[in-house]
């Protein structure tokens, strides 16, 4: 006991993976802890298992009876709550029991999940996602689809159904004026945080080039060709403060520079790509 004692205070002297040596110490250090791993593992497996069986009747159901009304798919169901001829119908996309049924026209979708008792509907704009919301009653489901594929905006959608909610962002883009409107925000954000991407950003924000693609800010600063895209030209990312990297995705990293530097290399990185 007191070897493998020894042997458990030098890792580097103990073959085999992290997991066991891990156990090897809970095991000398500290067996009552061993034993409730034991305990919790075995539990969790059972309740993985019940989730998985809950999720096997889950499908069962809708494959049996659709969503909530017995006998009829989620499109037919939707279609029926429409109550009147419309050019646009709702069908079904794909053939997994949680396929959700969509309306189209032009380049606007609704499509409509079935989330248990409830419909979880996202209303789509040239590919974008503009809105969502969830709601019990199929009526309201189907009409909300309509009105939005029938070509009604944002808060109009919003006032007459309720549970619809959307993003600033969206009606941004709605209004034509996303990119302005993200840049604005953008530098809102980091005001008054010159450790973060403050210089960066604000020097980007003042170059025409720049200034015309859509950025994203996270773990990294990003510019894309519009607001309908999430293909990103040119990234940059924060080294520390002043300090940033940059790279084009399909050359790999630049150097490290400071906030002009960089907007000089993400410039040309732009200007290659269109």
């Amino acid at each position: 006991m007191r070897a493998a004692a020894e042997g458990v205070g030098r890792p580097e002297h103990v073959r085999g993976t992290f997991w066991e040596m891990r156990q090897l110490q809970m095991a000398i250090y500290n067996p009552a802890a061993a034993i409730r791993g034991r305990v919790s593992w075995y539990l969790h497996g059972r309740l993985l298992i019940d989730e998985m069986r809950g999720w096997a009747d889950d499908v069962w159901r809708l494959r049996r009876w659709g969503t909530t009304v017995p006998g009829r798919d989620l499109a037919a169901l939707l279609n029926e709550a429409l109550g009147r001829d419309l050019p646009q119908r709702f069908a079904v996309t794909g053939r997994v029991a949680f396929a959700p049924a969509v309306m189209r026209a032009g380049d606007r979708t609704a499509a409509v999940h079935p989330h248990g008792s409830e419909f979880r509907l996202e209303f789509g704009w040239k590919g974008a996602g503009q809105a969502r919301g969830v709601t019990p009653d199929a009526v309201s489901a189907a009409g909300a689809a309509a009105l939005w594929i029938r070509g009604s905006g944002l808060e109009e959608l919003a006032a007459r159904y309720p549970f619809v909610e959307f993003s600033a962002i969206a009606l941004a883009r709605e209004r034509g004026d996303p990119v302005e409107h993200q840049w604005r925000t953008m530098l809102e954000s980091v005001e008054g945080d010159p450790e973060g991407f403050h210089d960066l950003i604000t020097a980007a924000s003042e170059n025409a080039v720049l200034r015309g693609c859509f950025p994203y800010l996270g773990h990294r600063f990003a510019l894309a060709e519009d607001a309908f895209t999430h293909d990103v030209l040119v990234t940059a990312f924060l080294i520390r403060p002043g300090w940033y990297a940059s790279n084009r995705l399909a050359e790999g990293w630049g150097f490290e520079w400071d906030a002009n530097a960089a907007v000089a290399y993400m410039v040309d990185n732009v200007r290659a790509q269109r």
